[in-house]
């Protein structure tokens, strides 16, 4: 297994090579830069080892800096490096999916067992393990995919998830016309709730309204009124994208109203942030803090009830992370600053696969510090979000970087000028 510090240890020799051929060609960074198409703050975080930057940069620093062709092919010796990395990892996670389904497996082949040696001697019970065998098949199944949803869906966006997850919801609907039983209901209400959210992280707005009113449909017919809710307040937070406050204040309302009768902590901490953007949005601030507070509130007994899986991503990070993006709408700067950078402290600590997140939250943080005047930091922090930016799969992590692309105008520090020019450079790789 490769281990990462060899490969931050290669990255560093990279950057230590770089500098060594500049400086033997007599150029500082700044002179450097404009070679690269990238700005001098990049040139300083590669030569560190600090900064990824592909292909095109070596190639071109290889040419100014007459360096033979070594820098790029040091470079192409540390992706061979990590793609080597990513594909251990990705076969240790097949290995482990794989037992799981053995598992999983072998409890199917033991109801199935029991269902064969009844079937002659009392047939009602035998009818009743074929279902409890049906419903054990889509459950284990279901679960399975929530899990790796979940995963992924953190680490490289819903870009590349999208498709697999639509077949797979199209098969499961196909089930659902010929057999409604109320597990396989139950399953399709789940994912289509997944690939609601996934449409909407790709932009794909009529398509996420679909999966989400197929969701808060079949919700109701197995009477669940906390995924109703759920699909209700992905709806919300559609609209809240869609600078429509007032539908998102109505949605949100709605699923607060939808899940009143049994809501889990943790489902009342997701429902009461999505009334708080949506208030936040249009302006309402004593609303909106009444809602963050009510959130806090619930969280605080997190662990108290079985959540459901789906749930699973509203944590002590996310809650943060939604209230930083309501005091960033209600021009509360300071507060704003405060919980993403404890939202982000906490991601590292604790959740660093988790790099869309990291994006979004870094994206707010800069625009949150342009607002508040600080525009080279602010650059610096839209720097850190592109960086990450380049990894995964989402248009709407392009969608929030570009409203800090335009939130900086015309401003004309070198700061700004090196964030545009690298801007436009991942706005066209996209």
């Amino acid at each position: 297994m490769i281990d990462p510090n060899e490969i931050v240890a290669a990255r560093r020799a990279l950057g230590r090579q770089l500098a060594k051929y500049r400086q033997a060609a007599g150029l500082n960074q700044h002179q450097l830069a404009p070679h690269t198409h990238y700005g001098r703050s990049t040139v300083a975080n590669v030569e560190v080892g600090r900064q990824n930057v592909p292909r095109g940069f070596w190639e071109r620093a290889d040419a100014v800096l007459n360096a033979g062709g070594t820098l790029t092919t040091q470079y192409d010796e540390l992706v061979s490096l990590v793609r080597q990395q990513r594909r251990e990892i990705a076969e240790a996670e097949a290995a482990s999916r794989a037992a799981r389904h053995i598992e999983d497996d072998t409890v199917l082949s033991g109801l199935l067992g029991r269902t064969l040696a009844v079937l002659d001697q009392d047939r009602p019970a035998a009818a009743a393990l074929q279902e409890e065998l049906v419903n054990s098949t889509v459950t284990a199944g279901t679960d399975r995919l929530l899990h790796l949803f979940l995963q992924l869906d953190a680490e490289v966006g819903g870009d590349d998830l999208y498709e697999p997850m639509t077949r797979h919801v199209e098969r499961l609907a196909r089930s659902v016309a010929e057999s409604p039983r109320p597990a396989i209901l139950h399953s399709l209400g789940q994912l289509s709730q997944m690939t609601g959210w996934l449409a909407l992280d790709g932009n794909r707005h009529g398509a996420a309204r679909r999966y989400f009113t197929t969701a808060v449909y079949t919700a109701n017919e197995v009477d669940d009124p906390s995924l109703a809710a759920s699909a209700l307040a992905y709806m919300s937070l559609q609209a809240t994208y869609r600078d429509s406050p007032k539908r998102a204040q109505a949605l949100a309302t709605t699923a607060v109203q939808a899940a009143a009768r049994t809501p889990t902590p943790l489902v009342r901490t997701m429902l009461a942030t999505r009334l708080a953007r949506a208030h936040a949005k249009l302006g309402n601030r004593q609303e909106s803090l009444i809602a963050l507070g009510d959130a806090h509130e619930a969280y605080g007994r997190s662990g108290s009830a079985d959540e459901p899986l789906w749930i699973s991503y509203v944590d002590e990070i996310e809650l943060n992370a939604q209230a930083g993006a309501c005091y960033l709408d209600l021009g509360l700067h300071a507060q704003a600053e405060a919980a993403l950078v404890r939202a982000i402290a906490l991601l590292q600590a604790q959740r660093p696969e988790r790099v869309r997140d990291h994006v979004h939250y870094l994206s707010r943080l800069a625009k949150g510090r342009l607002l508040a005047g600080d525009v080279e930091h602010a650059c610096q922090t839209g720097m850190r979000a592109l960086d990450l930016a380049l990894t995964v799969g989402s248009a709407r992590v392009v969608e929030r970087i570009a409203e800090f692309d335009a939130a900086l105008g015309v401003v004309s520090t070198s700061a700004a000028r090196d964030f545009r020019e690298r801007f436009a450079l991942f706005a066209r790789s996209r």
